[in-house]
């Protein structure tokens, strides 16, 4: 089940062959593992999927920095 949260900008960081790149995400929910994050740019997951802005997807907890107070 998903504990829903106050939405807070953050950022999502994907592993590839041409290194680590950071996306970003709006975190709207919290399960015990994952975060429940709404795309704010569209992306490529790993295996092919493509996200496009405003998707919904669950991701490992790990895979989430959140953004500083101060940053715009």
């Amino acid at each position: 089940m998903t504990t829903p949260l106050r939405p807070t900008r953050a950022w999502l960081g994907l592993q590839s062959w041409a290194g680590l790149r950071w996306f970003a995400v709006t975190v709207i929910g919290e399960t015990p593992t994952r975060y429940r994050v709404q795309c704010n740019e569209s992306f490529r997951l790993p295996g092919g999927r493509w996200k496009q802005l405003g998707d919904v997807i669950t991701v490992p907890k790990q895979a989430i920095r959140f953004a500083s107070p101060d940053a715009d």
